[in-house]
């Protein structure tokens, strides 16, 4: 039997991994040669397409590393007990109370800073869609639901109960750890309500879609959910782009 290490012993290794893979995606996107004209230095999403790019690339390499050494799976096939319509209706709800969060968030902000806060750069939207709202989603759903949780895996004993959904350590772990990734919205001069609204709303969508990935097997009902999720808090911006056209 291969010998498993305790809980914090395997937080610190899966925060370390982490580090290591966000880092090196950031760091192979500014120092790529990228030919003239295809990535616009202006575009967060083009950007974020390209560092999400090294992420999953990282990513499937510790994978593969980690199956051959412990033998480990990490929830890419369809899964069982598949609901998709009750994803769908999942994402909508949590989707919108995130939105109200973020919401009563920028308000509050706005009346201690009389600035306006809400919104990530302007993007176009097939490139919000495209990059954002889906690609966005698969990589990080294969980074923390795949790799991180299902490393977390052997720790699914009950931490605590939401509405009858018991979630466990590799659940809530992950979720924090995707929570604490969105702190990177700083390096965009957003400001602190703003990136408070973005990374509780990431905690929550981590339980949701954590809770789900060890329920069915497969980390495809949390990329589903996270697609929803983003889509649905990103009305305000997507009505705001339509109004001006």
């Amino acid at each position: 039997m291969k010998k498993d290490y305790p809980l914090p012993v395997k937080i610190l290794f899966a925060a370390l991994l982490l580090l290591t893979i966000y880092l090196g995606a950031v760091f192979c996107t500014d120092l790529t040669p990228f030919p003239k004209g295809l990535l616009n230095e202006n575009s967060f999403a083009q950007k974020n397409f390209f560092t999400k790019a090294y992420m999953l690339l990282f990513t499937l390499l510790a994978m593969w590393i980690m199956h051959k050494i412990k033998g480990l799976s990490f929830g890419l096939g369809t899964g069982t007990n598949l609901n998709y319509a009750g994803y769908l209706k999942k994402g909508i709800i949590f989707g919108l109370l995130g939105l109200f969060c973020l919401i009563v968030l920028n308000i509050l902000g706005f009346a201690l800073t009389r600035k306006k806060l809400l919104g990530f750069p302007d993007e176009r939207l097939i490139d919000r869609i495209l990059f954002i709202w889906i690609w966005s989603s698969v990589v990080e759903e294969v980074l923390f639901r795949g790799l991180i949780q299902s490393y977390l895996g052997n720790f699914k004993q009950k931490l605590f109960i939401i509405r009858k959904a018991v979630i466990s350590p590799a659940v809530f772990v992950s979720a924090l750890f995707f929570g604490g990734l969105h702190f990177s919205l700083f390096k965009l001069d957003s400001n602190l309500f703003f990136v408070t609204g973005i990374v509780l709303n990431a905690f929550i969508l981590g339980l949701i879609a954590g809770y789900y990935r060890e329920k069915t097997g497969s980390i495809w009902p949390a990329v589903f959910i996270h697609i929803i999720f983003n889509v649905v808090g990103s009305l305000p911006l997507l009505l705001q782009q339509l109004l001006k056209h």
